[in-house]
């Protein structure tokens, strides 16, 4: 597993910080597929403030991708993957406006399920 942002992004609304091409070097050098997976609601869970931890994580596994397509070009393969998994986390958001406005401040995430 490689996070391919080389941070942590603590923000709901923020997009995902630029991909770093090296974390791609491996998979292109050994010819083997990556397959990117869009996590979002981490924000939350990891945030040293909020004592109580039970918030909803979500996980989209993405379609698997070749690197060899891209010719060992890491710079390209990067942005591609941070494109695909960005359009994703976007997705989520969208789908889920309530955990955006609510659990970025840390309310209950209990209230939400009721």
């Amino acid at each position: 597993v490689v996070f391919p942002e080389g941070t942590r992004n603590k923000d709901y609304d923020s997009p995902l910080n630029d991909f770093k091409a090296g974390s791609f070097k491996i998979p292109a050098v050994t010819d083997n597929k990556i397959v990117p997976i869009a996590i979002w609601g981490t924000q939350v869970v990891l945030n040293t403030h909020i004592r109580w931890k039970r918030y909803p994580v979500f996980m989209h596994y993405l379609p698997v991708i070749d690197p060899a397509d891209f010719s060992g070009n890491t710079i390209k393969l990067a942005s591609t993957c941070q494109q695909l998994v960005q359009a994703e986390i976007d997705k989520m958001r969208s789908q889920h406006p309530h955990l955006v406005k609510d659990f970025s401040k840390g309310k209950d995430y209990l209230k939400y399920l009721r």
